[in-house]
Parts: C-alpha cells; sequence; structure tokens
C-alpha cells in the first residue's frame, strides 16, 4: 500500500483523483479480506441470530420468525385436541 501512496503522488493532478479512489477501494477490500467482516459493520454475522430464529419459506418467498410459526402451530395443536376430546366425550355419552 505505502507503493500506492506514492504512486498516488507521483501521478499528474488530473489522475490523482482516480488513483485515490482506486487506493481507497483496495484499503476497503483488505480490510475485510483480513477481518472477515464488512468494514465500518458494528455487529457481525454471528452477533445477529436472524438466521437461528427465522427460516426461509419458499413458498411466499421471505424469512419467516419461528416463534411465529411456533405460536401458530400451538393453538392449531390445541383446536385439534379440544375437537379430538369433544369426538371422544361424544362417543361415550
Amino acid at each position: 500500500m505505502r507503493s500506492a501512496r506514492r504512486l498516488r503522488e507521483s501521478v499528474p493532478e488530473e489522475e490523482r483523483r482516480t488513483v485515490s479512489g482506486m487506493i481507497t477501494d483496495l484499503e476497503y477490500a483488505i480490510s475485510w479480506m483480513k477481518t472477515g467482516r464488512m468494514p465500518g459493520n458494528i455487529k457481525s454475522i454471528e452477533k445477529k441470530n436472524v438466521y437461528q430464529n427465522n427460516f426461509w419459506d419458499s413458498s411466499i418467498g421471505v424469512f419467516v420468525c419461528k416463534s411465529a410459526y411456533m405460536d401458530l402451530f400451538e393453538e392449531v395443536e390445541k383446536r385439534i385436541d379440544a375437537e379430538m376430546e369433544e369426538k371422544r366425550l361424544a362417543k361415550t355419552s
């Protein structure tokens, strides 16, 4: 990178902006490769639990929260249990 910075000083004024942009892009890419994270991000993907608590539902094309589905499943299970209990009681009466 030192040689790139020296190059910036040696190029004509009209090319200096282009070379500076290239150096900035290289520094950004190198930083990303060294850390494995996008520079400037405060939270890494490891700290975000989006992939642990959500899943991709291809039928609707979105990430869906597992807890929302779990509540729905519990509600449906309770209804089914109640209906089965009613049918069992109706048979015994």
